[in-house]
């Protein structure tokens, strides 16, 4: 994973510098939404499992939900990563959990 973000990194031009000086640009955004892409790739494949699972293993995916919510965040503050709602606690991840729980979803 790390050789991965690394790759990215140098691949538009982001220097650690920026990342420590909390510099945004476009570079930087670009690089937020290649990872972000690929970890939506990944949720849907587990969705797409879901049906292959016995359902006394499907608590163990609920962790999926606070993450659909952070992607989700992400790409409405245009995969700025250090824009403050994006570092905001979601106070309700526990209710929209369990209710996900209760309904048999993730």
């Amino acid at each position: 994973m790390m050789y991965w973000l690394w790759f990215l990194l140098l691949q538009h031009g982001v220097s650690q510098e920026s990342i420590v000086r909390r510099e945004v640009g476009q570079p930087l955004k670009d690089v937020v939404y290649d990872i972000a892409g690929q970890a939506h790739i990944h949720l849907e494949k587990a969705r797409k499992m879901k049906g292959q699972l016995p359902p006394a293993a499907l608590p163990a995916l609920l962790p999926a939900v606070p993450c659909r919510t952070y992607l989700d965040t992400l790409q409405r503050r245009s995969f700025d990563p250090f824009d403050p709602v994006c570092g905001r606690r979601d106070a309700l991840v526990a209710a929209r959990m369990a209710w996900k729980k209760y309904r048999g979803m993730y």
